[in-house]
């Protein structure tokens, strides 16, 4: 008999980047990280994209354009813009790090070890920058 955890969730299903153009974010995650696309819908409020990394279906990145958002000023969101973070797991950082490189991505901090694995970061073409790891 499994048992089951009891706190008050039990994952996290959206994860938002804001964004300040969603089809360049769109192609720049589906054709350089190799995300795939899990929605692209047209809705009254505008364009819902999500995106995924293949394999892990129930965690998506929403695409989510500056002139979203409810209570905030457009300027406050603009201002987010670069503060967004995905943690990226990989099973060999060399060959990621070479990869995204190749591929014209910038790498602001080279792979680096630490007591949870090798890590790296990189920044997207929206000045968000994230984090790649090869745990330990």
């Amino acid at each position: 008999m499994t048992t089951h955890h009891k706190g008050l969730f039990t994952h996290i299903d959206l994860i938002g980047i804001t964004v300040p153009d969603q089809q360049a974010a769109l192609e720049w995650f589906t054709d350089v990280l190799e995300f795939e696309v899990r929605e692209d819908n047209e809705f009254e409020m505008g364009r819902w994209i999500t995106v995924g990394v293949p394999g892990q279906d129930n965690l998506k990145v929403v695409l989510r354009p500056i002139d979203w958002g409810t209570g905030n000023a457009t300027e406050e969101r603009k201002a987010r813009i670069g503060t967004d973070m995905l943690t990226l797991h990989t099973e060999d950082i060399e060959r990621t790090v070479g990869i995204l490189r190749e591929r014209g991505v910038t790498i602001t901090r080279e792979p680096e070890e630490a007591a949870w694995g090798v890590y790296a970061l990189f920044e997207d073409p929206f000045g968000n920058t994230h984090q790649v790891i090869e745990p330990a």
